[in-house]
């Protein structure tokens, strides 16, 4: 399960970016969005070209270097 998750130097994050997903910050999320004590759903927002898609492509990044499923960007 994903609990934190830092971007640097990827992209578009020439600075540190860290994901914590243990953390919310004073947000009251929905009882459903949180499973034992971490969020399990979540929506990234934000305006054009901050780096949504490319946040996506880190983690997808990492997924393909930890298992033994290709990536193919072109789906994406």
């Amino acid at each position: 399960m994903l609990r934190k998750f830092k971007v640097s130097n990827f992209k578009s994050f020439e600075n540190d970016i860290l994901l914590d997903l243990t953390a919310a910050s004073g947000y009251e999320f929905n009882k459903s969005s949180i499973k034992k004590g971490l969020i399990n759903n979540a929506i990234i927002y934000g305006r054009n070209g901050v780096g949504k898609s490319n946040l996506a492509f880190a983690i997808f990044d990492i997924i393909e270097h930890l298992t033994d499923k290709e990536r193919n960007e072109h789906l994406y």
